[in-house]
């Protein structure tokens, strides 16, 4: 039940971060941004390649009637792909959003005949040996965002880091790769 309140809660921070503005009048936001634009490209990668065009934004919500505190750190890539963490209290999340025209396609049946809707999904720290991972749908099915699983151990990686090469199957296109710069991502703006 936690962890459904959890995702529950992280998929409103992840609406109002992505795609309204933040002005509800029950929430008081702050945003500050942080680093230099720059492009990477992995030449090595063998499907399409996303690279980075935005800085790391870092906004905190403050629920005016629980006092609850809830921070959001995102990052853009060129074609308005984003990751972000949601951390409300000691929980932490990680999300990619899809703001393409496309949808994942969720691994659906598994090879003992049942039904999920997860993502497997393929990341990769800098050069190091890239690492198969589960992130699953958001509650709506819309195909647009994955919640993954282990947020705490991938955000960790991020220290020292420079990228992140996640690959996703699309639906009808095939593995895409989405790379994002985590140079200047800052966990103590989130802390």
């Amino acid at each position: 039940m936690k962890l459904i309140s959890f995702l529950l809660i992280s998929i409103v921070l992840l609406s109002i971060y992505v795609g309204t503005k933040l002005n509800n009048p029950t929430y008081t936001n702050t945003t500050a941004e942080s680093g230099q634009k720059k492009s990477i490209h992995n030449p090595t990668t063998p499907s399409a390649s996303t690279t980075l065009s935005t800085p790391w934004e870092y906004t905190v919500l403050e629920d005016k009637m629980t006092g609850v505190i809830k921070k959001v750190a995102g990052v853009k890539d060129s074609r308005g792909n984003r990751i972000v963490i949601l951390k409300t209290g000691k929980k932490l999340a990680l999300v990619f959003v899809l703001e393409e025209a496309e949808i994942l396609n969720p691994a659906r049946y598994e090879s003992d005949g049942s039904y999920s809707s997860h993502y497997k999904v393929l990341y990769q720290i800098d050069n190091k040996k890239p690492i198969s991972t589960i992130a699953h749908n958001d509650k709506s099915e819309s195909g647009k965002s994955a919640f993954f699983e282990n947020a705490q151990r991938i955000i960790r990686a991020f220290k020292g880091a420079k990228k992140i090469t996640m690959r996703f199957e699309i639906y009808s296109k095939g593995d895409q790769d989405f790379e994002f710069d985590i140079n200047d991502f800052d966990m103590e703006k989130i802390k």
